[in-house]
């Protein structure tokens, strides 16, 4: 016999063989969202991007002056139907472009985030308040109160995630759906003309309203970024690779092989900053908006 080492009354037998302990399953790691930049934008028919400096370069038609951004420096840049803008190192927002129904005119303050849509735009505040202007026909330039996070403008219509809870709220034009959010916990999300998709703190990808064809039927892989347009939609992977669906009409839906660290989706096409941070679009060319110029980009 031999004795224990808990207790001098505690006796067992030599070769006794102690039991071996169940492996308990550990909870797989759900892949986390890129960091929100908003380095990257794709409008209509141009397209913006900040580069390493923080001055933006923009590319693609410039009919109304919307490719022709001011002498600053800037930490995002999000781009309208004929419009753009952009948020300033200040923490002020600045526009360019078309100025009907004010949509260039942004209120002055201090933001954290801006998206522009078709002809209205919105911002979040260093409060976390939502301020938006411009066209305001469906109420889409009239948010609600409370703190968020992130807002991202579609043509008519606009969503955001509030701070307290990860959920969204959106405001706007409704008729296809594309207003009534979801319920569930949200990490970022992109809005499009007749639809939203947003990505889910558990990396899933969600989209709601009416996009034809196939635009609101991502895969259901593991994202960490999504961005989408009026008929297709592209998101990047836990790998850092890209994968698109819907409308597929000018290449627009058929991306590069390669890592991404943003996306941005138009007007049929799609541009995506590289992982060493060189931009590279596909799909729709017409005005020269998916040639995107060398350099280095913020991602």
């Amino acid at each position: 016999m031999c004795r224990g080492g808990l207790g001098a009354d505690r006796l067992f037998t030599c070769n006794q063989t102690l039991p071996t302990p169940t492996p308990q399953p550990q909870p797989i790691p759900q892949p986390q969202p890129l960091p929100l930049a908003n380095g990257l934008s794709a409008g209509f028919s141009h397209s913006c991007a900040v580069d390493a400096l923080g001055i933006v370069t923009c590319w693609g038609d410039n009919g109304e002056g919307q490719s022709s951004p001011p002498n600053d420096t800037f930490l995002q840049v999000s781009n309208g139907y004929l419009h753009t803008c952009g948020l300033a190192g200040d923490g002020s927002i600045k526009c360019w472009g078309r100025d009907e129904n004010d949509r260039t005119e942004a209120p002055p303050g201090q933001y954290i985030q801006v998206s522009s849509g078709f002809g209205h735009g919105c911002a979040v505040g260093i409060d976390h308040a939502l301020t938006c202007w411009g066209f305001d026909l469906y109420g889409q330039a009239t948010p609600p109160e409370g703190s968020f996070v992130e807002v991202a403008v579609g043509d008519h219509h606009a969503c955001a995630i509030r701070v307290e809870d990860d959920t969204v709220a959106c405001w706007g034009q409704n008729q296809a759906g594309q207003a009534t959010a979801p319920g569930g916990r949200f990490s970022r999300l992109d809005a499009s003309t007749y639809h939203t998709c947003g990505l889910r703190t558990d990396a899933t990808i969600v989209c709601w309203g009416r996009a034809f064809p196939g635009g609101t039927q991502p895969p259901s892989d593991p994202m960490v970024a999504v961005a989408t347009r009026l008929s297709h939609g592209c998101a990047i992977r836990a790998n850092q690779n890209v994968t698109c669906w819907g409308a597929n009409t000018s290449g627009q839906a058929s991306p590069p092989s390669g890592t991404f660290t943003q996306l941005a989706a138009g007007q049929a096409r799609t541009c995506g900053v590289r992982t060493d941070a060189t931009i590279i679009c596909w799909g729709a060319n017409g005005a020269g908006q998916a040639l995107a110029p060398g350099g280095s980009f913020a991602s």
